[in-house]
């Protein structure tokens, strides 16, 4: 099991079952406090499975999850999610997709105003408070679900390949973003992805993942400075990550 000094979660023994399908094997795995960990794999071995188990929308088969130290029975208040999609409700402004996680969670708008505009500026989002999803990139969709998820101050942060519709370049600057906003936090982030240069170029760690049924092939550190820039992709030790994933992958017949 991959332990941790006082771990902000904690995934034990976890397998995960719907029907007589199979989506994730014993998975083990502590993400420490403040860690920046992507779980990287080919799509359908489970990683999207696991990230919602985490979440608490989806309770383990068997084995348990903790967060904080307490097992996870449903959606953790310290937990923000950022999906694949914006998921922006359209007849709704900037601010009122990024108020609407604080309406559901019964908080008071007014309380975390001063956050609201941290976050926008923070984020690129200022002189668009009032625009409407359909009005905006598809980058800036992202941002704005990015606001909505940090918006009450959680300590965790979930991601499930929240960049993977948008176009290449985009892309990079959502990376470049993401860090950024990370380096501000330190929050704990679980970051779901198939793409491997993005997880070396975002992580201090990356989980490779099998084939389904998910199970942990290989752990990687990442031992790159911060702030990163895209100019490491030359650097010796980003390369010598992506290789050693791509020989991983190779030997288990696995593919991006």
């Amino acid at each position: 099991m991959l332990k941790s000094d006082n771990p902000a979660i904690e995934i034990q023994n976890v397998t995960q079952h719907f029907g007589k399908f199979q989506a994730l094997d014993r998975i083990d795995l502590d993400i420490p406090q403040g860690q920046f960990l992507s779980v990287l794999g080919p799509s359908g071995c489970g990683k999207s499975t696991l990230m919602r188990a985490v979440a608490g929308l989806v309770p383990p088969t068997t084995g348990t999850i903790k967060i904080a130290g307490d097992q996870v029975v449903k959606p953790h208040p310290d937990v923000g999610i950022v999906f694949q999609r914006s998921t922006l409700l359209p007849w709704r402004s900037v601010v009122g997709n990024i108020t609407l996680q604080l309406e559901m969670r019964g908080k008071s708008v007014d309380a975390y105003r001063s956050r609201l505009n941290e976050l926008i500026e923070l984020t690129g989002l200022a002189g668009f408070e009032e625009a409407l999803p359909h009005q905006l990139s598809g980058g800036m969709q992202q941002r704005v679900a990015l606001c909505r998820a940090l918006i009450h101050d959680p300590k965790i942060l979930l991601m499930d390949e929240p960049f993977g519709a948008l176009d290449a370049m985009t892309r990079e600057t959502m990376n470049l973003e993401l860090q950024r906003v990370w380096l501000e936090s330190r929050k704990t982030v679980m970051f779901i992805t198939h793409s491997i240069s993005e997880a070396v170029f975002l992580s201090d760690r990356i989980v490779v993942m099998s084939q389904r049924p998910g199970r942990v092939a290989m752990t990687i550190d990442v031992d790159l400075p911060r702030p990163r820039n895209y100019t490491m992709v030359g650097d010796p030790v980003f390369i010598e990550a992506t290789t050693q994933i791509r020989k991983c992958f190779d030997a288990a017949g696995m593919t991006e």
